[in-house]
């Protein structure tokens, strides 16, 4: 008679481990007690036995998985995931240029010219032709006084697409076949039939508190395949599209990054009858970028619906730029009560773009209208452009050069491209803390011979000065910088904490510096046979504690060696940390590397 079935474990999910517990089993029932099952053909049963068990599992695994957002895989699964949590994936979008552009008209009797949608600028990238258009049409009507009608404008990346819908049945769903839309650009009109002239413009939905029954409205969801799907509403929830009802959704095709750093471009038609016409680039092309990534829809989904499409928290307006501006590099957002000085009932909001530094004032100007309109709580919103603490590096390092084969200068170089990989992937980014121990245990890992390394880092930050009128100047690092704290060190011989990299014209000499006194004032000097002479001996103050220095009144007539000047600070702690709109960077052309042979 069989025994029991109580040794079949069932909680092992490998091939090999159920197969096993089976042999087990059948070993401990007595018709099986002394069989041979490897050189039997019932091993074959229990190879599909186990497949078929091994199967199973896979696949239960893989459908439980599926159903949660944070595991599910596929892209498809994860898609719909957020789709419940009202959250669409953001599109591809293409690169956006700054023009300012001048229509000349033949005549002096021309009122005004209109600038059309979709005018078309070509531009070559990679022996790739790429193609430009205007978003909007822009209305010229001021004439300056030589007969030119003047406006700044912007031009997107993509190629300007139209696709026709027919309504049939109870199909309310209409996929857009092509990839790459920019789904920024997609409008939306319906006609009554294909021969009526009765059209009406559908807009996307963005706040369902103002849809009703009878509003014209679309939504916006992915597809499959990547691909975006134009939804009407029901007659409760938006107004719903008829049979015979013709929808025409206009939209671009976009080549996502492709069209960032377009400078070039040309224009082959004239602008509104007119063919006199020329333009000037004011801001070469920027932010394109791709469809969003799995993992991003992942980290952005639950943070919408933790928003619930209202902006209250520090934390909302981050998420909500986050989600809505894919093409932004990095965001920082801080209330006014974290401000220096504290600013109550105040949101300061500062954006670092791709491929720029700061945001253009139209782009300021939008957003901030924008986000006051989402805005549930009487705050202003400020716009502040982001600054840059630049770090310098003199780096010791000791080596073996018993233990290599490479020259000097090669390991050099493997810890100077240490020093900018650890740079490039660490920071750049706003609330990115440089760690002094991280970079050093970087440089230790650049080669096998490396035994250790001593590395001073400094700080730097660059201000471009109005020349030739005298003005005031706050240089903020945000971090302390090391001096004016040690009775020991207000001497003559004091090693400077505060001096300018480049020099500048000032009184008439053409190549003045600026240092510290190791008492708290600026002073500017020159070199004579390597001597220093003081020009000025006090041009502004050190706040060592906070790290401020302050210019006072100083005259620059020129500046050597570029638009701006380094002025350079020793920090007093090795982490540096980027406080509100700081973002912190390598100067890869102040690393500097001495190699030191411990084997000899």
């Amino acid at each position: 008679m069989a025994q029991s079935n109580t040794q079949l474990e069932v909680s092992e999910l490998g091939f090999q481990n159920i197969k096993d517990n089976l042999k087990d089993y059948l070993r401990s029932q007595s018709q099986f007690a002394d069989f041979d099952f490897d050189g039997s053909n019932l091993n074959i049963l229990l190879d599909i036995l186990s497949y078929n068990t091994y199967y199973h599992t896979y696949y239960l695994n893989m459908v439980a998985n599926e159903m949660f957002l944070d595991s599910a895989q596929l892209r498809n699964n994860i898609v719909s995931r957020a789709k419940e949590l009202g959250y669409t994936p953001y599109s591809a979008r293409g690169a956006t240029a700054t023009l300012d552009l001048t229509v000349t008209p033949s005549n002096t009797s021309v009122v005004g010219v209109t600038v059309p949608k979709n005018l078309e600028f070509i531009t070559t990238i990679d022996d790739q032709s790429l193609t430009f258009v205007t978003p909007k049409a822009t209305n010229i009507n001021t004439r300056n006084d030589n007969n030119e009608f003047k406006a700044q404008i912007d031009i997107v990346e993509g190629i300007p697409l139209t696709h026709r819908f027919t309504v049939s049945g109870n199909n309310d769903v209409f996929t857009i076949p092509n990839d790459n839309v920019d789904t920024r650009s997609i409008v939306v009109d319906v006609k009554q039939s294909n021969t009526s002239s009765n059209i009406t413009r559908y807009n996307r939905a963005e706040d369902l508190k103002t849809v009703g029954g009878d509003t014209s409205v679309f939504f916006l969801q992915e597809g499959n395949d990547r691909r975006y799907q134009v939804e009407f509403g029901d007659g409760v929830l938006g107004r719903p599209v008829e049979n015979g009802n013709v929808i025409v959704v206009s939209y671009r095709v976009t080549n996502a990054e492709d069209g960032n750093g377009a400078e070039t471009f040309t224009l082959n038609s004239g602008v509104d009858g007119h063919s006199n016409v020329s333009f000037s680039v004011v801001k070469s092309a920027t932010g394109g970028t791709s469809q969003e990534s799995t993992e991003s829809v992942k980290f952005n989904a639950p943070k919408h619906y933790e928003r619930q499409d209202r902006l209250v928290s520090v934390t909302d307006y981050k998420n909500y730029l986050v989600e809505n501006y894919p093409e932004y590099d990095s965001v920082s957002v801080w209330g006014g009560e974290d401000n220096d000085p504290p600013i109550y009932g105040k949101v300061f909001v500062s954006i670092k773009p791709q491929d720029a530094n700061i945001l253009s004032t139209t782009a300021k100007q939008n957003l901030e209208d924008e986000l006051r309109s989402r805005n549930v709580v009487t705050l202003d919103v400020d716009f502040v452009d982001a600054e840059f603490v630049y770090l310098e590096f003199d780096t010791t390092v000791n080596y073996d050069s018993s233990k290599t084969s490479l020259t000097t200068g090669s390991i050099a170089k493997k810890v100077q491209n240490a020093i900018i990989r650890y740079g490039s992937n660490k920071l750049g980014k706003f609330g990115n803390k440089f760690r002094y121990s991280r970079l050093i245990r970087s440089i230790d890992d650049a080669d096998a011979s490396i035994q250790g390394n001593l590395t001073k880092v400094r700080m730097q930050k660059r201000f471009t000065p109005l020349l030739n009128e005298s003005q005031n100047y706050t240089i903020d690092f945000k971090n302390p910088i090391d001096g004016g704290t040690d009775p020991h060190e207000l001497h003559e011989s004091h090693t400077r904490k505060v001096y300018s990299n480049n020099s500048f014209r000032y009184k008439g000499f053409d190549k003045a510096y600026l240092e510290d006194n190791a008492k708290g004032n600026i002073e500017v000097y020159r070199n004579i046979n390597n001597t220093k002479v003081n020009i000025d001996n006090n041009v502004g103050s050190v706040d060592y504690e906070n790290g401020v220095i302050t210019l006072n009144s100083i005259l620059f007539e020129s500046v050597n060696d570029g638009d701006d000047i380094e002025l350079v600070a020793i920090p007093k702690n090795n982490d540096i940390n980027p406080v509100r709109n700081t973002i912190i960077l390598f100067d890869e052309s102040n690393i500097n590397v001495k190699m030191v042979d411990d084997d000899n």
